[in-house]
C-alpha cells in the first residue's frame, strides 16, 4: 500500500478522533480497511475479493466498506479515490449501478 493512501484515512482520522476512548475498535476498523486496500494491488483471487469488498453496498454489516467508511467519517469516495478506483470506467459504472440500488 503506498504511504499516500494510508496518510489520506490517518490524516482523516486524527482530525476527526484527537483523543478516542474507542481508539482499539478505530484501529481494528482502519486495519480492515488498509488490509483491502493492500490487498488491490495484488493479483487473482486476493486482488478480486478486494474489489467486491469495495463494491458491496451492505453498509449493516460492521466490516462493510460503507459501514467502515460512516464508522470512521471518510468519504467512501474519498477512499476510492485515494486507491485509483475512480480511474477505472468498469469498476466506476459497477460502483454506481450497485449503490444507486440501495440508496
Amino acid at each position: 500500500m503506498s504511504k499516500n493512501k494510508e496518510t489520506l484515512i490517518i490524516s482523516i482520522d486524527d482530525d476527526i478522533y484527537p483523543s478516542d476512548p474507542v481508539g482499539s475498535e478505530r484501529d481494528l476498523l482502519k486495519a480492515v480497511l488498509f488490509s483491502a486496500i493492500s490487498d488491490l494491488e495484488k493479483e487473482g483471487y486476493v486482488a478480486k475479493e478486494a474489489l467486491r469488498f469495495f463494491l458491496n453496498p451492505d453498509s449493516e454489516y460492521v466490516f462493510s466498506f460503507r459501514s467502515i467508511c460512516e464508522y470512521l467519517r471518510i468519504p467512501p469516495e474519498h477512499v476510492l479515490e485515494s486507491t485509483g478506483l475512480v480511474d477505472n470506467p468498469e469498476f466506476m459504472n459497477s460502483y454506481r449501478r450497485v449503490h444507486t440500488v440501495v440508496e
